[in-house]
């Protein structure tokens, strides 16, 4: 039997833990929206050398990395660009609407 076959019967085996996912139609399907902030908290880690000093000097830097995070302007060129410049704002917006 060639590997293809066998990676497929494989794939065909697991069927119902797949199967579940569907019992929650509104769940994602794809990691994407947290590999949007993984990849650049990851480029940061990466390019500071991931930490030196202490273990409080660490946290603040991920902490401070979110905080810029959640700030940073969306993509102009986004669908969603005239109405809301970053998430926090639209946290802030959806907050003062609720009130």
């Amino acid at each position: 039997m060639g590997s293809g076959l066998e990676a497929v019967l494989k794939l065909c085996h697991r069927a119902p833990e797949f199967v579940k996912a569907y019992d929650h139609p509104s769940a994602y399907r794809t990691r994407n929206m947290l590999d949007r902030h993984r990849e650049p908290f990851d480029h940061y880690l990466d390019s500071c050398q991931y930490f030196h000093g202490h273990l409080m000097s660490g946290e603040y830097s991920c902490r401070s990395w979110a905080l810029l995070h959640n700030f940073q302007p969306y993509c102009p060129r986004a669908n969603s660009a005239p109405a809301y410049t970053s998430p926090a704002q639209r946290v802030r917006l959806s907050r003062q609407l609720a009130a």
